[in-house]
């Protein structure tokens, strides 16, 4: 049996150094079964809160959660010794977060709902919200913790639902994805013809020989390099 423990946080900023998680959501979820088992949502308490324009956590409510925040915590640890994988929609950025302040540090591997799975109803990866609606999933509301737990959650159950058994496939290849190598792709295009790559989700990287770059897993390359309507190099990513 694979058990799932979804999370997404709210933070006051993106840089770990200068900022500080303000909202932990964490859903408990079943694959064999195919639904959620228990979910939990606790704010923590900080001085400022620069980002409450996009998450509308106010300071004083964040202080408002301190009494109970670390019986929560003591139940999210427990889930994290029963959970196989903890699932993220961007993994990369929730990982860095944890060994700090309220919460613990994660040695569990990690997917993520964005890089690692391949939603039958997605071309290429798109945020969670577009994603979810892709799916027919709807999206009341968004940029709190645990709804955004709820989302991915309801991805999973329509996965199941429309198609039976496939959500376990879905859950297997994504752990395989997730161990494969990554590369760095970078288009060789002129100032001109860089919509070329833009289209085709390269991004401007100033840190990588000031090129249009994307990072792909070594399968996910060799099935798009045929497409590319350019000449690309490779940089492995150690």
């Amino acid at each position: 049996m694979t058990n799932l423990l979804i999370i997404d946080l709210e933070t006051t900023g993106l840089d770990p150094k200068h900022h500080r998680p303000i909202e932990l959501g964490a859903i408990f979820y079943s694959v064999k079964h195919h639904c959620t088992l228990h979910q939990l949502s606790t704010l923590f308490p900080v001085d400022q809160n620069p980002a409450q324009a996009v998450n509308h956590i106010a300071v004083d409510a964040s202080f408002a959660a301190l009494e109970q925040c670390e019986t929560l915590i003591a139940v999210f640890k427990k889930w994290l010794v029963q959970a196989d994988y903890v699932v993220a929609h961007n993994a990369a950025f929730d990982k860095q977060w944890f060994g700090q302040r309220f919460l613990p540090a994660i040695s569990k591997p990690w997917l993520c709902t964005y890089e690692d799975f391949i939603w039958p109803e997605n071309p290429r990866p798109t945020n969670l919200v577009a994603t979810a609606l892709n799916h027919g999933v709807g999206v009341s509301h968004a940029h709190r913790a645990l709804t955004d737990c709820q989302l991915i959650a309801a991805l999973f159950d329509r996965v199941e639902y429309h198609r039976p058994g496939q959500l376990e496939a879905l859950v297997k290849q994504a752990i395989a994805r997730s161990t494969e190598p990554r590369v760095y792709v970078i288009a060789e295009v002129s100032k001109k013809d860089k919509d070329l790559a833009k289209n085709r989700g390269f991004r401007w990287n100033q840190y990588i020989e000031h090129k249009w770059v994307k990072k792909l897993r070594q399968s996910d390359f060799e099935r798009e390099q045929p497409n590319y309507p350019f000449k690309v190099t490779v940089q492995a990513i150690a």
